[in-house]
């Protein structure tokens, strides 16, 4: 298994784009913890797929997000693209 990871800056309403070559799970979660900020207690806005070959999926607002790939092999060819609002 292979994991890949990126952060992107995207726009409420962006579309995202992801192809890999196998079956791959994704986990796209945003960087800015909810209120209240207290080490204890950060709860992050998170988004996770399971697909094959490519996906499409509308980002919920504006923020910085990190996007992990899971791929189900050892060599994926990926890409990772978005489409803005």
């Amino acid at each position: 298994m292979s994991v890949i990871r990126t952060c992107l800056n995207l726009f409420g309403g962006d579309t995202v784009i992801v192809r890999c070559s196998n079956t791959f799970d994704i986990h796209m979660s945003d960087s800015t913890p909810e209120l209240p900020t207290t080490p204890e207690v950060v709860q992050n806005n998170s988004i996770s797929i399971s697909a094959e070959d490519e996906v499409y999926f509308t980002v919920p607002y504006t923020g910085e997000w990190n996007l992990t790939i899971n791929a189900k092999n050892d060599t994926p060819e990926h890409s990772i693209s978005y489409f803005p609002a």
